[in-house]
């Protein structure tokens, strides 16, 4: 969430800079997700005191999260590039996508769990990319589970296909984002 917010709205803020320096623009929503990054480890450290408090067990399967979390953030670079190359052409993108991403969040396993969806849901649920980052991430960590094998193909696709069409549609932009802003 933190990375494509702050992803979508870093081109446009760095408007200056872009116009009175020469650099690898894709750099802005990369350090964008780059910080977002390092402000969600803390957190981490927040889940693993709850966890301990609340006497669930450490198992070694809740070593692979990390991966997760690296398809996470692979996903979450992918879409910031696509916000942030829509935010050059459509300023109101930065007002909608904080609710946009909270109503995708509501949409994916976050607050249930993937198999807790209703039955006539269960056909679309693979078509949110959500639902296998953040089901496999859940099912290792929250569960210490191993994932199914269609999570970890479904994300390891979701990451991928983000990454490669978010950096080649802000490619595909940047000579623009100079003249526009």
């Amino acid at each position: 969430s933190g990375a494509m917010t702050t992803g979508a709205s870093s081109v446009v803020g760095g408007g200056k800079l872009l116009m009175n320096m020469s650099f690898p623009r894709m750099l802005l929503p990369l350090s964008a997700v780059r910080t977002a990054f390092f402000r969600f480890l803390p957190s981490m450290v927040v889940y693993l005191a709850i966890h301990l408090v609340m006497r669930q067990p450490l198992h070694w399967l809740m070593l692979l999260a990390p991966v997760f979390l690296l398809f996470l953030t692979i996903f979450a670079a992918g879409m910031g590039m696509i916000f942030a190359a829509l935010q050059v052409y459509f300023r109101d993108t930065t007002s909608f996508l904080p609710y946009f991403v909270r109503i995708w969040l509501y949409l994916s396993p976050v607050l249930w769990f993937a198999e807790d969806a209703p039955e006539r849901f269960q056909k679309f649920i693979m078509f949110n990319p959500l639902y296998s980052l953040l089901g496999g991430w859940t099912d290792l960590l929250v569960r210490a589970e191993m994932p199914d094998l269609k999570l970890w193909i479904g994300a390891v696709i979701w990451a991928v296909a983000a990454f490669l069409v978010g950096s080649l549609f802000f490619m595909s932009r940047e000579r623009e984002f100079a003249v526009r802003l």
